[in-house]
């Protein structure tokens, strides 16, 4: 793999990660909740921010900014990110307690600041797909072309794209409000545009009883067409996702080296990329909601459920955290070597 395209991976990566938490952070803050740090990656801080000063390779136990004040960071493993409502300190007799508002908050406020996350990142993939959809939407779409079938009746009259049809047979497009099957109508077709070269007109057989065109959308054709496409990959990850862990498919597990090696194969063509980053992102938010472990958005909905049936402000999920974090580092080291063992098969 190529250094420039790791490197456009972590930053996709970085970037989806942080719409991500900043939705978790503007939720908590929506409701009150001041929280203490907010992270890209994992592990050693490289660079802390706080109060317009710069903290470089802070230690631990030796920071220089102050705790109790949210402070931001980008960290040394950029495969994830967080935001830490509560920040462990030590009490006067030298136990380690969480300080923070966070455990002490309706559970439904918690359900709502867990929630964010993933909203946020389908919202990010809605428009990145809108975007994707952008050259086919027009302001002014009737009868402008942006699609010709090759040896279509379009393409033998000599319609082009960007060309604008005007009319079928003397009737105005505009007026026509299906325009598909009228055309499917016709036996004979007069078809009037206009190109560079001003207005164009000619009759010809219908006998495929279809011209061979797309026509641009209006913008809210465009957003209802995005939605459609939008709901059918929701539901298709959804599906694969039940598929591999019901089944334990793991052939079908992938990972960030398999996505770097997707990124790696679709940077040459801006469209495919816009692809990949659609589909991680709605990996990402449907895998968070998912996932029932306490570490992960879905499980802290599963938790504050039950204390919301149990009527308790919070449940202790310490020991639960070490598990949930436990099989997370298993699944990362499981799609490593299946990500590893995909490349390599693939250039035996």
């Amino acid at each position: 793999m190529a250094i420039l395209h790791i490197i456009i991976a972590i930053f996709a990566f970085g970037f989806l990660i942080f719409f991500h938490e900043l939705f978790h952070y503007l939720a908590a803050r929506a409701v009150g909740v001041k929280p203490k740090e907010f992270a890209i990656g994992f592990g050693r801080s490289l660079i802390a921010y706080q109060r317009k000063k710069f903290y470089f390779l802070p230690k631990k136990g030796e920071e220089k900014y102050n705790l109790d004040e949210i402070s931001y960071h980008i960290k040394l493993l950029p495969l994830g990110g967080y935001v830490l409502f509560e920040r462990p300190v030590k009490n006067e007799k030298g136990e380690l307690e969480a300080k923070g508002d966070y455990q002490k908050i309706h559970p439904l406020k918690r359900i709502f600041i867990a929630v964010a996350g993933p909203i946020g990142n389908f919202l990010l993939a809605f428009v990145l797909m809108f975007t994707l959809f952008s050259p086919y939407i027009s302001l002014n779409p009737a009868g402008k072309v942006i699609y010709v079938k090759e040896h279509s009746i379009a393409d033998k009259a000599g319609i082009e794209v960007k060309d604008r049809i005007t009319s079928f047979n003397n009737k105005p497009v505009k007026s026509i409000s299906n325009i598909s099957k009228y055309v499917t109508s016709q036996d004979k077709l007069c078809i009037k545009w206009k190109n560079q070269d001003g207005s164009q007109k000619k009759c010809v057989e219908n006998n495929e009883k279809k011209i061979g065109v797309t026509f641009s959308m209006s913008l809210w054709q465009g957003i209802v067409f995005t939605a459609d496409g939008f709901g059918n990959l929701i539901k298709q990850y959804t599906t694969a996702f039940f598929k591999v862990f019901l089944h334990l498919d793991i052939m079908n597990f992938n990972g960030p080296i398999g996505t770097v090696d997707a990124i790696q194969q679709s940077v040459p063509v801006w469209q495919n990329f816009l692809g990949i980053l659609i589909l991680i992102n709605i990996a990402l938010g449907a895998a968070n909601l998912l996932l029932p472990l306490s570490v992960t958005d879905g499980g802290k909905i599963i938790i504050d459920i039950i204390c919301l049936l149990r009527r308790q402000r919070s449940i202790n999920t310490t020991y639960l955290d070490i598990v949930s974090f436990g099989l997370m580092a298993c699944l990362f080291i499981l799609t490593f070597f299946l990500d590893m063992h995909r490349i390599i098969e693939r250039f035996l």
